[in-house]
């Protein structure tokens, strides 16, 4: 009887750090929380790369423009969410960004972005 309150008791105790551990993946993802919370999205890539496929509500404006552009981009209190083909140009826009006083998230890749719509 007490073998099986034991492995009861263990096996409780499991689900409840699984749960726990599970909520907190999810709360530590500040990607999606900058999404869900109406985050810019930001392609720096070249308007030709931009019209051959895009994350659905991204913005364009290639890192060649973006100093010349700031003005564009709204408030600095939103987050931007910057992305671009291999992650080389997004982490520059994000430095030029972030120089100019607004709260940037460097997603990288357009996959980081992946669970969004392409167009």
């Amino acid at each position: 009887m007490e073998m099986i309150l034991i492995v009861g008791f263990l096996l409780t105790l499991a689900s409840v750090f699984y749960a726990f551990q599970q909520g907190d993946e999810r709360a530590s993802d500040p990607l999606q929380e900058a999404l869900d919370a109406g985050a810019l999205i930001l392609d720096v890539r070249s308007v030709f790369e931009f019209h051959a496929g895009h994350v659905t509500g991204a913005v364009n404006v290639p890192l060649e423009e973006l100093e010349d552009r700031l003005g564009e981009l709204g408030s600095s209190a939103r987050t931007i969410v910057v992305y671009c083909r291999s992650g080389a140009r997004s982490r520059q826009a994000a430095q030029v960004l972030e120089r100019a006083g607004f709260d940037v998230l460097d997603a990288g890749t357009m996959a980081a972005l992946g669970s969004r719509n392409a167009s």
